[in-house]
């Protein structure tokens, strides 16, 4: 199932594309057509702008239902590959200074 959230306090807007539940939990999927990136050790990765698009996701669907998001993942087709995404500190970080720098550029 997808899901348009949207949030006025961040400024974003966003279609999940697919929001499971696993222990409990809401679990944001977004799927990408293509190849993941590739960490140092050579497994697969996000990319960084998937990153930070699914981290989006979770703080809005922690806004819109106040239940805190452990992890979201993204799904490459083209590899068969699915990437665990964990919603933590840095996480969070990162999407701040991101939105923050947007609203900057904006401005």
């Amino acid at each position: 199932m997808s899901l348009e959230l949207a949030s006025d306090s961040l400024g974003l807007v966003g279609k999940v594309d697919c929001l499971r539940r696993r222990d409990g939990s809401h679990l944001p999927y977004e799927h990408k057509r293509g190849r993941p990136a590739r960490a140092a050790d050579n497994s697969p990765d996000a990319w960084p702008s998937d990153r930070l698009q699914i981290v989006a996701y979770a703080v809005l669907i922690e806004e819109a239902t106040g239940e805190t998001v452990p992890e979201g993942r993204i799904r490459y087709h083209a590899s068969n590959t699915t990437v665990r995404v964990p919603i933590d500190a840095k996480a969070r970080a990162d999407l701040s200074s991101a939105i923050a720098e947007a609203r900057r550029l904006r401005n």
